[in-house]
């Protein structure tokens, strides 16, 4: 049942009618997910006497503790600021080599594995987590931002058991996190979320609209303006090193400096940026430097629009609080 009003009593009269479910609108995408997923999961045959509720769903969610294996800033808040907000314990953890000792120390229900990353990647800290004494068992889901055909089974080629693409939206990152441990012990993985389809570029350089509706949507808009702050901080440094590597002709050092910079353009919603990146990165895969070189020059100027456009929101915000 979904209402709008929600008046006392409503929840006596679904139980006498056989409804099993009441949320009040407007509902949210993560609190409809989990609330026909909990009535999907049920083994009675017959109407429960217990109405689930959102309330009834937040009680009963099983405290998580999951392991973040990503060495950007900017995509660690965001990740780290959605399940925090839902209750999880969070351990964030910057390479593969981290990954694998954090593991091996400690107990964990579940790791989000970023596969590029310095020291040892995604690939190889899973595998050497198979490796540890519960580390067969233990699920692993790559983060990735290679929204690519064959990329779910390059992952479970590596061990993983499945993927998320970056950027990801609360309720995706839910599924597939409460999905895959909540069920009774050595019940099967969840299926793996697929890749979301492009979105269009918006009008502005940064889509702050929807990036910020992202973070309500799961009541973590406390931390908007860090993570904005991050990557204003963060920005000079990654155009330096795509400089720096285009400057080398190092085809493998551009892909790595593009990449590095291409997913947190992505997760806050700087999408005209995110798919040059994207370009540079592909060019630097080929090889082809002259065609890196190109996507570098348009590469500039949209940087200094999007880090103008959250300057004067920076301040725009400031302003209001003031």
């Amino acid at each position: 049942m979904l209402t709008s009003a929600g008046p006392p009593g409503d929840g006596e009269r679904c139980r006498k009618a056989g409804i099993e479910a009441y949320l009040t609108k407007p509902v949210s995408r993560s609190d409809l997910l989990n609330t026909v997923a909990t009535l999907l999961g049920s083994s009675h045959q017959a109407p429960s006497t217990d109405l689930i509720t959102r309330h009834s769903i937040a009680e009963s969610r099983r405290e998580l503790k999951i392991l973040l294996a990503e060495d950007n800033p900017v995509n660690q808040e965001v990740a780290k600021a959605m399940l925090l907000k839902r209750g999880h314990q969070v351990d964030v953890v910057g390479n593969g080599a981290e990954a694998v000792e954090a593991v091996r120390r400690g107990r964990y229900d579940l790791v989000l594995m970023d596969i590029q990353m310095p020291k040892m990647d995604g690939f190889a800290a899973t595998a050497a987590i198979r490796e540890l004494p519960g580390g067969s068992s233990l699920p692993i889901f790559a983060l990735t931002a290679h929204a690519m055909i064959g990329e779910r089974e390059r992952c479970i080629a590596g061990g993983m058991n499945g993927y998320l693409s970056k950027p990801f939206k609360g309720h995706e990152l839910y599924a597939l996190v409460e999905g895959t441990v909540q069920g009774p012990p050595g019940a099967a993985a969840s299926e793996p979320m697929l890749p979301r389809v492009p979105i269009p570029a918006p009008p502005n350089p940064v889509d702050l609209a929807e990036f910020r509706r992202s973070l309500r949507e799961v009541g973590a808009e406390d931390a908007i303006d860090s993570i904005l702050d991050l990557f204003v901080v963060g920005a000079p440094g990654r155009m330096a090193a795509l400089d720096g590597a285009v400057a080398s002709g190092e085809g493998a050092e551009i892909a790595r400096a593009a990449h590095a910079f291409k997913s947190p353009a992505g997760a806050i919603g700087a999408r005209a940026l995110e798919g040059m990146l994207l370009s540079m990165e592909l060019a630097g895969q080929a090889g082809s430097i002259d065609q890196a070189r190109i996507s570098l020059d348009r590469v500039r100027p949209e940087v200094d629009l999007v880090l103008q456009q959250l300057r004067l929101e920076r301040e725009r915000t400031d302003h209001d609080h003031s």
